[in-house]
């Protein structure tokens, strides 16, 4: 896996994220996030930040796999990613187009618990 861009500036009043050229995660590029109502406030509901969310996922990215339990109608992916402060996270995504950019959906994260983590390494 490999980044092919970076943030070049970040609202932190509206979440807004300026990105330059685009991102690579699971052989498949993407040009920025898709936030809605449903998802923020899934992720939020775990106490992750939508802003903790899209810095891990393009900059910390460890582990990628499909979610093949739940990709009967789209692709799904668990992306395991580290925070900043290093904090191990669990992001569920799919990719959508939306006014002809793809875009990453995060579905739901949640913070690992530390056992967890653990396990996986």
């Amino acid at each position: 896996m490999q980044n092919t861009g970076y943030i070049t500036s970040i609202d932190d009043n509206t979440n807004v994220y300026t990105f330059v050229a685009q991102h690579r995660i699971v052989d498949a590029l993407f040009e920025g996030f898709d936030w809605d109502a449903a998802n923020t406030d899934k992720c939020q509901s775990h106490g992750v930040s939508i802003r903790k969310i899209e810095i891990a996922v393009v900059s910390k990215t460890l582990v990628i796999m499909p979610d093949t339990k739940h990709s009967k109608d789209e692709g799904r992916y668990f992306a395991v990613c580290q925070t900043v402060q290093g904090r191990d996270l669990l992001v569920v995504f799919t990719f959508r187009m939306v006014a002809g950019r793809k875009l990453l959906r995060p579905i739901t994260a949640r913070y690992m618990p530390k056992e967890k983590a653990e396990e996986g390494s």
